[in-house]
């Protein structure tokens, strides 16, 4: 249970760092 909750917690790590990257290039200041 608990390294499932990890690597979820590491998915949407990955997933908000991808996203943050991606507005940064669309010139939108988060």
């Amino acid at each position: 249970m608990i390294n499932q909750l990890c690597s979820l917690i590491d998915t949407w790590n990955i997933f908000i760092f991808f996203l943050h990257k991606l507005t940064c290039l669309l010139g939108v200041d988060v």
